[in-house]
């Protein structure tokens, strides 16, 4: 694969399993900030690493596997800290992560779903306001109307996708049984 092909490979992944990975690092680091650099190094290390990766295997566990050794990196590093984890103890850490993140996917899938449902007037309110995270009030010029009835109307908005979601969630998944 050529280098630009290859970036640009490299780079639909990452960005296909970012909000992934960012969650299963700073679910195992609570720092925020400490978290944000690991998954600055993170990504780093998955370029400087991508060659040694197969096409066609599954990138999500390799990125998970890299991101777990960077976590221990991390925290090895961090022993000098007055607070430090016993490996056994970021493993368990790690391992509850990989499946909140699971979850966190398997619930965004539903709220797509979910968002697509929506009257357009209600997705492009629900879009404006939280999406282009315009204040109520901006919102509600923007669309023209007031900010009591837009408040009024991104509640209901929020109940109707609470609900959805958590029907797409109780769905049984298809083809498992």
């Amino acid at each position: 694969m050529s280098t630009s092909n290859s970036s640009k490979r490299f780079l639909a992944l990452l960005m296909q399993y970012q909000l992934r990975l960012t969650c299963f690092v700073r679910a195992a680091i609570p720092n925020r900030h400490d978290a944000d650099d690991v998954t600055q190094t993170l990504a780093a290390t998955l370029w400087e690493k991508f060659d040694h990766f197969e096409e066609g295997s599954d990138f999500e566990k390799w990125a998970l596997k890299t991101a777990r050794f960077t976590i221990l990196a991390y925290y090895r590093d961090k022993k000098r800290s007055r607070v430090c984890f016993s490996e056994p103890l970021v493993e368990q850490v790690m391992d509850s992560a990989e499946t909140e993140s699971i979850d966190l996917d398997e619930r965004a899938d539903a709220l797509r779903h979910c968002l697509n449902k929506l009257p357009v007037e209600h997705r492009e309110a629900f879009s404006l306001r939280y999406g282009d995270e315009c204040s109520n009030r901006d919102a509600a010029l923007r669309l023209g109307v007031d900010e009591t009835a837009l408040s009024k109307r991104l509640k209901k908005i929020r109940g109707m996708l609470l609900t959805c979601v958590e029907k797409q969630l109780a769905m049984p998944v298809r083809g498992v049984s």
